[in-house]
């Protein structure tokens, strides 16, 4: 009589390892990879770090970022008012985006007329550079 092997349904033993080896794989990738990013490197701060890496991806400075959100908020401001607003102040609590340079300190020039935020620090920084 021949003995037949009976068939379960379900993984192998073999099978079930492998899975398990993928996924500590895989988690160990992720977690090394977070580590990284929250400052695996402790040369920099990691808000400097990423203000030097915006800077060099698209050639903005952290004043740059700020006017261009500033500038976002006027255009919001001058579409639902019809207007541009007298005053920085005038357009509320800004969420949050602070009206002075980073590098400087200094309060932002502001145009009423055209709705333009402009910095007196940067644009001297850049005429030096030319």
């Amino acid at each position: 009589m021949a003995m037949h092997r009976a068939c379960r349904p379900g993984f192998a033993l073999i099978g079930l390892l492998v899975v398990i080896a993928i996924i500590l794989i895989l988690a160990l990738i992720s977690i090394q990879g977070v580590g990284e990013g929250l400052g695996g490197d402790k040369s920099e701060p990691t808000g400097k770090k990423m203000d030097n890496l915006m800077q060099k991806a698209y050639g903005l400075t952290p004043c740059d970022r700020r006017r261009n959100a500033l500038a976002g908020e006027i255009r919001t401001f001058h579409t639902r008012e019809k207007r541009y607003p007298k005053t920085l102040r005038e357009l509320g609590w800004l969420h949050g985006i602070p009206t002075k340079c980073p590098e400087s300190g200094e309060a932002f020039d502001y145009d009423p007329q055209t709705g333009a935020v402009s910095c007196r620090h940067c644009q001297s920084k850049a005429r030096k550079q030319q």
